[in-house]
Parts: structure tokens; C-alpha cells; sequence
């Protein structure tokens, strides 16, 4: 109703509540767990080490979660925490490092990644005209994978080699670290034709987005209902919108690609 407004703001507070809600997080508390998490994906131009801040976030968000585990093992509730905490195999049951180790993955790239790949689709649609106009009859599905592919938020991983690995005629030695740059794979023009044209007609069925094998991406499934409904949500409430390229900011992050500010100034659907 404003007109204008941050989209990268604005959105960021869907996926924190939606992985508060499973994990069990207090309303109250969602906030500064989104803020927490920002600080530990943010880096700065000319940083070269971790910067305090990132081990200050970290330090209260692992207190954060200790103290949510501890209400868990004396009151369980319906949650994934509770889960965490009553999970026993064979008698082997998680210990409280291991749960901080679990939540700190999920509410941090839970958080994160899929805030950066709704305003990823946003801002590629409305530099591709053309494929707006796709997603807007109706291409929901087909706008996600296809930004997921060509914008993704994930840019890599790190592996470390269990055995030596012969990779392009060189013997990479068990125990040496690797990073493995999956948002160069969905560029590879090997596997997708015209790789770098945003193109919501392509098959994704290729892309590596989220890994694949035992990596693949524990909240693949959850990230992708939220972007669709989000997605779907604003087709259904905008007839048209603009980015002021101005007052855009990137997030600095070794990982993470996105926005940190997508300023968007929208036009609603009269019915709506």
C-alpha cells in the first residue's frame, strides 16, 4: 500500500518466521535471531580475517539455542527442537552441541539464502522484461529453478577429500580442502545452452542449486514452497514495479549472493 519500499527489508522477515515457527523460536525473539544471523554471513571489503563481530553473534545465538534446548528437555513441545532433543537411536541421542551445531545451519542459511533468492527472481525479472512477463502468466515454478540456476544465493561449498581424487588429469590428496563453485556449474554452457541468458523456458532439471547426493540441501523442499508462495503472492497483488538502481546494496559475503537494500516502488492490481 506504501508504493515504495526496501523489497530485500521487506521480505527478510517471512523465512525467519517460518523457521522460527518449526524450530519452536519464541515470537518475540525472531528478530534479533534475524539480526544475529546477518551479522554472521556479512563481510566487508577489506576484510581479511573473521571480523568480532561474526564470534559475538555467534556466541548469543548458540546461548540463544542452549537455553531454548534447555526449556525443550523440561517441557517438550511440538517443534523441531523438541524433536532434536527426544531423538534417541539404539539408545545414542544428541548431545547439546550437536543440536546448536543442527539449528545454527538451519536458522542461519534457512534465514538467508531464501531471503536473497526472492529478491534474486525479483530484480532478474524486472531487468528481463520478457520473462517478467512469462512469470507473470502464470511461470511461478519455472521463475524459481530458473533463478535458482542463473542468481542462486549459494555460491559454494567446502569438501574436504576422504581418499586421493583425480580431478581434470591432477591427483587431489585425501584430506586436502576443496571449494566446489556450484554457481559456475549452472553456468556451465556444456549442460545448459546459452548459459547465460536468464531464460524461464529452459529445463533446470540439471542445476545445482541445492548439491546433490547425500549434500543435497536438507531444506530444498521448504525453500521452494516459500519462494513460490511469496512469489505467487506478489504476481497476484502486482500489476507492475520498478527498482531504483541507485539505492541498491549487495550483501559482502564469502558465500552468499544478494541484496542487503532493493529499493522497489510497485503499482497494485485494482481488484486487489
Amino acid at each position: 500500500e506504501a508504493g515504495t519500499f526496501d523489497f530485500a527489508e521487506v521480505v527478510s522477515a517471512i523465512p525467519v518466521y517460518v523457521i522460527s515457527e518449526l524450530l519452536g523460536v519464541p515470537r518475540e525473539d525472531r528478530a534479533e535471531m534475524l539480526r544475529l544471523s546477518e551479522i554472521l554471513i556479512t563481510r566487508y571489503d577489506g576484510d581479511t580475517e573473521i571480523p568480532q563481530t561474526f564470534w559475538e553473534a555467534a556466541g548469543a545465538l548458540t546461548a540463544a539455542y542452549k537455553e531454548l534446548i534447555a526449556e525443550r528437555r523440561a517441557r517438550p513441545h511440538d517443534d523441531l527442537v523438541s524433536a532434536l532433543v527426544l531423538a534417541d537411536i539404539d539408545g545414542d541421542r544428541l548431545g547439546d552441541d550437536e543440536i546448536v551445531a543442527v539449528l545454527s545451519l538451519i536458522g542461519v542459511a534457512g534465514n538467508e539464502s531464501v531471503t536473497k533468492l526472492a529478491a534474486n527472481a525479483w530484480y532478474q525479472a524486472w531487468l528481463h522484461p520478457g520473462q517478467r512477463a512469462i512469470a507473470w502468466r502464470g511461470a511461478i515454478a519455472a521463475w524459481v529453478e530458473e533463478t535458482l540456476r542463473y542468481d542462486g544465493s549459494a555460491q559454494m561449498v567446502a569438501r574436504r577429500l576422504t581418499r586421493d581424487t583425480v580431478l581434470h588429469g591432477t591427483t587431489v590428496p585425501a584430506g586436502a580442502r576443496m571449494v566446489l563453485l556450484g554457481a559456475s556449474a549452472n553456468r556451465d554452457p556444456r549442460v545448459f545452452p546459452h548459459a547465460d541468458r536468464y531464460d524461464l523456458t529452459r529445463d533446470t532439471g540439471q542445476a545445482l542449486a541445492f548439491g546433490s547426493g547425500p549434500h543435497f540441501c536438507l531444506g530444498a523442499a521448504l525453500a521452494r514452497l516459500q519462494l513460490r508462495v511469496v512469489l505467487e503472492e506478489l504476481v497476484a497483488a502486482v500489476e507492475g514495479y520498478d527498482v531504483d538502481e541507485t539505492g541498491i546494496e549487495f550483501v559482502h559475503s564469502p558465500n552468499l549472493r544478494g541484496f542487503r537494500a532493493l529499493p522497489t516502488t510497485v503499482t497494485l492490481r485494482q481488484a486487489f
